[in-house]
């Protein structure tokens, strides 16, 4: 009896120290998403640009050993491009090799994670200004649901805003 109360006790101070955690089940960002604008709080919309404006995003998101490969394929009445990068997960940052069309470009992205979080920050060149994003992708409990909520901190002004996806069953995925 003695020896229980002694590893019960261990067990319990153990969960009271700092990042001591159970193991916990986390939903998995692999996959595709469709971007649901019903769901999603846009701020100052999804493109910058109203010559090339934005009416539909497919995410593409699979982890992999080197980080979060990611495909964001933005379509509109003029536009239709597929930009493709990978975000370290280690917590330092690599640049990107994106060259897009929409003069909104991530030159350099890093991640971590925070519990089953990811945490993304990176720097972006948009119409040749320079700005830092910190977006945190949070799959929903039913595992149906993604959300990315984007802080922006630039010079011509702050954004915030929630994109949320839906995720495309494994047969509409494109």
């Amino acid at each position: 009896m003695k020896r229980r109360k002694i590893w019960t006790g261990a067990f319990l101070a153990a969960l009271a120290l700092p990042g001591v955690t159970l193991a916990q089940t986390c939903h998995s960002l692999t996959g595709s998403w469709k971007l649901n604008p019903e769901a999603s709080r846009l701020g100052a919309g999804l493109s910058f640009n109203p010559h090339l404006r934005i009416d539909a995003i497919d995410l593409s998101l699979e982890l992999t050993a080197d980080g979060l490969a990611q495909t964001w394929r933005l379509k509109g009445p003029f536009v239709d491009e597929a930009d493709s990068y990978l975000t370290p997960v280690t917590g330092g940052a690599r640049p990107t090799n994106v060259h897009s069309a929409l003069n909104f470009v991530p030159v350099a992205v890093g991640g971590r994670w925070e519990n089953c979080t990811l945490v993304e920050e990176d720097q972006t060149f948009l119409f040749g200004q320079s700005f830092w994003t910190k977006s945190t992708f949070i799959v929903s409990p039913d595992d149906r649901r993604l959300t990315i909520h984007q802080v922006s901190v630039a010079d011509l002004g702050d954004t915030e805003r929630d994109l949320v996806f839906d995720r495309l069953p494994a047969k509409d995925a494109r």
